[in-house]
Order: structure tokens, then C-alpha cells, then sequence
């Protein structure tokens, strides 16, 4: 999973609904999925087999201040065997219906060009956290969750603009994510059969070389695809905030990890900020948060404006309906 505003959409607005009945043991875990996939909706809705393991599990130790619960499956195949995996703590209604969301959601968008045989795919992965999986959430809740409050969910989905698929644009989705992973599956199978007749080259001298990819290769590709940017033209935008040159966008480019110069930090940050890096995978894949590189954010309104808005709109939307526990004094 890619951190992302459209995670931190939905995460936000499912903290900020009652997470419902705890459940008392994975068994009760369990028999909510069994209950879900016993339902005339599941029947109605869910035209392909779909096997679910629940069990106990999850990411991170009970010390841990971040834990996690998660469904995994096959990278692609109508017929799919998925595990969910709930962490001790996470055991209830609302987090158990997350998991079992993602196990039916749409996964990719299908090419409107068919493929040939031999050719790559051109199917576009969606979102872990997209429409569809929205859409499908919004309605396991609304069929198997206990509770009036949790009503609420589709209404804090529509506060933080998560963009949500109705039922039956749900179904179709996944109509078209089937006809995709089909095809992926015969690509995979023509590209076996390929290894398997035709005999792999000799290497050459000193062996084969992988590219080693590193943190500043995020902004080379961005400043170079899909267009070109010069480093003249972007350090004399990233100026109108902190006085940069290609030198400093050099060193940023070639370097492993964030730098440890508060100078160049700050000139980090601006170039972030002028390539329109998502901001929520900025600060937790990056390692770069604004305040942390002493960047205010009405500074960058210079280099970006639409990148201040959409921050400023997920600050007003997270102040105007704050997470569960702020107001609930769960931690």
C-alpha cells in the first residue's frame, strides 16, 4: 500500500466514525466474514469465488504505538485466495469489514486496447484505497455492522471528499478488474513459455548490473517524465523561497537518503513541493515534512499554490471532524 491523500482520505474519515462492536476473539472475527459471505447481498453481488482466511495477526507488537491489521491476496486472478490478518487490538466490526473490503475490491482498470500476444499489458492498477474499494466498504458496513452510528460512514466519506463508486459502477468495476487480471495471468504464461524455449544470453563480462535505486531518483523521474524541466528553470522557482542552484538540485538528486543539511532540506522540500509530490507520501515515504525542514507553508504558495490548497483543505477537514479517539478518549 502507497501512502497517499486518497489513504489518508479514507483513513481519516473511517477514524473519525465509532469502530462499533468489539469482537471478542478471532472466532468472532470469523463468523462476522462467514455471516457477510452467507448474505443474499454477498450472493447478488459477488459473482466470483472469493476464499477468506481470518486470523490473528496484524503488523507490530503490542508495545508498539503503531499497529496495523491487513488483507493480502494474489497479485491477479478471479479466483482468489485472500488472507486477513487482524492485529489483537484491532479486533471489531469496523476494521474486520476494512479488511474484508479489500479482498473484493477492483484492482485494476482494464486497457481499452486488447493485447497482443507477446505485448506488455496496459492495465492501470488502481488505489488500494480507491472508489471501488470505498464504494463496497460503504456498503458492508451499511449491511453487517452493528450499530445506527455507523450510518456515519458514508457522510465522513463524502467530508473528506473520498470519491466513492455506487453499487452497481462497484460491480462493473470489478467486471472490468476480472477481464485485466485474466489477461495478466495469460501474459505471465506466454512470458513462462518464452523462458522455457528460448535459452537466456551468456552475461556479460563482470555480470549482469541492476540499477540501484535510491531516494533522489523520486525527483529525477518526476522532473523528467512526463515533461522535461530544466535545473536552471526549477532552481530559479525554488529561489522566490530559498536561494537555490543546480548544484544543491544535483546533490538532491543524487543523494540516499534526505539530507542532513538544514539548508538543503529546505531546498528538498521546495522541489517536492514544485514536482506536486502527494503530500502525505512526501512525509511518510520520503522522510520530509515542512516544518521539520523550516518551510512555512504559506511560503510555498510561491512555488505551488494548488499543492498549499490541498493541504490546507485536509487541515481544515481533519480540524472540523478530528479522529475518534480525540474525541472518544480511547489513547
Amino acid at each position: 500500500m502507497i501512502d497517499s491523500v486518497s489513504t489518508w482520505r479514507v483513513y481519516s474519515a473511517e477514524q473519525s466514525v465509532p469502530l462499533g462492536d468489539p469482537l471478542p476473539n478471532i472466532k468472532a472475527a470469523r463468523d462476522l466474514v462467514r455471516r457477510v459471505k452467507r448474505s443474499a447481498w454477498w450472493r447478488h453481488n459477488i459473482e466470483y469465488d472469493v476464499s477468506i482466511t481470518t486470523e490473528i495477526g496484524g503488523r507490530g507488537d503490542l508495545g508498539d504505538e503503531w499497529i496495523s491489521s491487513f488483507a493480502s491476496g494474489p497479485e491477479a486472478g478471479p479466483s482468489s485466495r485472500w488472507r486477513i490478518s487482524i492485529h489483537p487490538r484491532m479486533l471489531n466490526e469496523l476494521i474486520v469489514l476494512h479488511e474484508l473490503a479489500h479482498c473484493i475490491a477492483p484492482r485494476f482498470q482494464a486497457s481499452q486496447r486488447r493485447r497482443k500476444p507477446g505485448e506488455l499489458n496496459q492495465h492501470r492498477p488502481l488505489p488500494d484505497h480507491g472508489d471501488g474499494f470505498a464504494g463496497v466498504m460503504s456498503e458492508l458496513v451499511r449491511e453487517f455492522a452493528t450499530g445506527a452510528k455507523h450510518n456515519d460512514l458514508r457522510e465522513a466519506y463524502e467530508h473528506f471528499q473520498v470519491p466513492t463508486l455506487s453499487l452497481e459502477n462497484y460491480k462493473s468495476a470489478v467486471t472490468d478488474s476480472i477481464a485485466a487480471e485474466l489477461d495478466i495471468l495469460e501474459m505471465r504464461r506466454e512470458f513462462r513459455d518464452f523462458l522455457e524455449n528460448e535459452p537466456m544470453p551468456p552475461p556479460p563480462p563482470g555480470g549482469w548490473k541492476v540499477p540501484r535505486f535510491i531516494w533522489g531518483d523520486i525527483f529525477v523521474r518526476l522532473r523528467l517524465h512526463p515533461r522535461r524541466i530544466g535545473l536552471d528553470r526549477l532552481a530559479k522557482t525554488i529561489s522566490a523561497v530559498e536561494l537555490c542552484s543546480r548544484r544543491a538540485l544535483t546533490r538532491i538528486e543524487e543523494s540516499e537518503a534526505p539530507p542532513s543539511d538544514p539548508r538543503l532540506r529546505r531546498i528538498a522540500m521546495c522541489y517536492a513541493v514544485a514536482m506536486n509530490i502527494d503530500p502525505i507520501y512526501l512525509r511518510h515515504r520520503m522522510g520530509l515534512v515542512r516544518w521539520e525542514c523550516g518551510v512555512e507553508l504559506d511560503e510555498l504558495r510561491a512555488i505551488n499554490a494548488g499543492w498549499v490548497d490541498l493541504v490546507e483543505s485536509m487541515n481544515r477537514q481533519i480540524q472540523s471532524r478530528p479522529p475518534r479517539w480525540a474525541v472518544d478518549g480511547d489513547r
